[in-house]
């Protein structure tokens, strides 16, 4: 034991003031027995009968104990015991938003690491600020890059109930080491009426902050709300705008379940309702994944749907009869002309497991067909110009084996091929169908070297989500942060919280 003479000889004396910190000062002791502090009910550790002021004070205490002379050591706790002692600090610090600013926060802090000095609200600001910047400089240096593809972004408009605020979500959905990687890069609070030119220039500003180009932005992902719509045609022009999937298949629900005739349907009924719309909760699921393809998924999801509607038995059942019909012609209405939009039809026809087998409008997929002619056709113009200076592909020692392996039956068929040997959509469409479990983008990684041209518009046009639920996701975690307690927090800082907090261990680089 040291006094604290001792102490102030043993600066800078190494591993010996670390031994020397685990014994405690006698008077430290005689003051957590006052305090009760090793009395606490949760503890159970290192009790003490109370202090009799009269023939054991502080200062008859002290008087006993020969200072200069070693002390024996206060009972160290188990790990067990430190554990239980944790409960002890639980409502204080983990019930209050701002733990280090109570005098039990100050004091724990002290008892943990005497040295350390608790950051003030300046300085944290300051950090974030610093940390944001260096975050966004990160992405914007990925995202201007060369190497970067094209990208597809997600925008909804979210409303804060406790203090009237508007915010506009944008989130950035990109291909990266053959997965889709998904980012939240802007939750901007709108000043201004929600108008379509508002909004647009927010969406223009985020492009600018994080240096992604406009001329590589497959599409935005928004409800079919008029004003998010003339944004994205103002922002990017006509085609471009895909609408919500899981939104315009929510209004199909609506209105089969506001019919007269349901709304007053009794339980058994009710049973055999649910059986009906079973299958649209499983399409629900299905679109709203971030790191798979969903896009092409959506019009042998509707084919499915439909189905699995007319497939519905209930012999005698008049109620479930005039559903089915209700359900089946808001089906039509809302999607009967999914396959006119490019961006599904062809995202549908560059999924290995679907290809041309879902389509039935033959005029609609003939339009298709030749965009998608005219798109190789300039992509291949563009290479033969660049010659050598394109980016090199990335080195794979099993190319020669998946040549071999996806080209199979195409070599089969090259003899026979004619003029259409040089054709990658005729021989894409001579190979089989992919199973379902297939990861489409893992299949186009594996058949580039087979079809080129076709593989380019492959990750043109799977990266785009099917839904803007990311959006919506990250106005759940707004919400989260925007409680009771924190409701007058700047939306700048909210912005920046949000973006922090989205991004991963390996662009922390940790």
């Amino acid at each position: 034991m040291y006094n604290l003479r001792d102490h102030e000889e043993s600066k800078g004396a190494g591993c010996s003031t670390i031994q020397s910190e685990t014994e405690i000062h006698p008077s430290s002791i005689i003051y957590f027995q006052k305090q009760e502090y090793f009395a606490a009910s949760t503890s159970g550790v290192l009790k003490q009968e109370p202090i009799d002021d009269q023939n054991n004070s502080e200062e008859s205490e002290l008087e006993k104990m020969d200072l200069s002379q070693p002390q024996s050591k206060a009972h160290q706790m188990s790990i067990e015991e430190s554990f239980k002692r944790v409960t002890s600090y639980s409502g204080e610090l983990s019930d209050s938003s701002t733990p280090f600013s109570s005098p039990f926060g100050l004091e724990i802090t002290v008892v943990l690491s005497p040295s350390f000095k608790i950051p003030t609200v300046d300085t944290l600001k300051l950090e974030l600020d610093d940390t944001y910047d260096l975050m966004v400089n990160i992405y914007k240096t990925k995202f201007g890059s060369d190497e970067m593809g094209h990208v597809a972004l997600t925008s909804d408009v979210w409303s804060e109930i406790m203090s009237s605020r508007s915010f506009i979500g944008i989130t950035v959905h990109f291909l990266e080491g053959g997965v889709i990687e998904s980012r939240c890069i802007v939750t901007k609070e709108l000043e201004d009426r929600h108008t379509s030119v508002h909004i647009s220039e927010k969406l223009e500003e985020a492009c600018q902050q994080f240096g992604i180009n406009k001329d590589k932005i497959t599409c935005v992902v928004t409800d079919d709300g008029a004003n998010m719509v003339a944004a994205v045609n103002h922002f990017l022009g006509k085609g471009r705008h895909l609408q919500c999937f899981a939104y315009t298949l929510n209004l199909v629900i609506e209105n089969v379940t506001n019919q007269d005739s349901v709304l007053l349907v009794t339980n058994k009924i009710r049973e055999i309702l649910l059986n009906i719309l079973k299958p649209v909760e499983y399409v629900t699921r299905e679109v709203s994944g971030e790191k798979c393809a969903t896009i092409s998924k959506i019009i042998p999801l509707i084919n499915c749907l439909r189905a699995q509607v007319m497939a519905v038995d209930e012999t005698g059942s008049e109620l479930v009869e005039v559903v089915k019909e209700v359900l089946l012609k808001e089906i039509d209405d809302h999607f009967g002309r999914v396959e006119e939009c490019h961006l599904v039809a062809l995202a549908c026809f560059l999924d290995p497991r679907f290809k041309n087998i879902h389509f039935s409008d033959p005029k609609a997929y003939a339009n298709n067909i030749s965009l998608l002619r005219r798109a190789i056709n300039t992509d291949s113009s563009i290479s033969d110009t660049n010659g050598d200076s394109s980016t090199p592909t990335a080195y794979d020692f099993w190319s020669h084996h998946k040549v071999l392996v996806h080209g199979r039956q195409t070599n089969k068929r090259i003899a026979l091929a004619g003029e259409r040997e040089k054709d990658e959509i005729a021989l894409y469409l001579a190979n089989p169908v992919a199973p379902l479990y297939v990861d489409p983008i893992q299949q186009w990684e594996d058949m580039k070297h087979i079809f080129p041209s076709l593989y380019r518009q492959a990750q043109l046009y799977l990266l785009a989500p099917a839904t803007s639920v990311p959006a919506e996701r990250l106005f759940s975690e707004a919400g989260d942060t925007l409680t009771k307690t924190r409701n007058r927090l700047l939306g700048k800082r909210m912005e920046r919280l949000l973006f922090l907090s989205d991004c991963t261990e390996e662009d922390w680089q940790l």
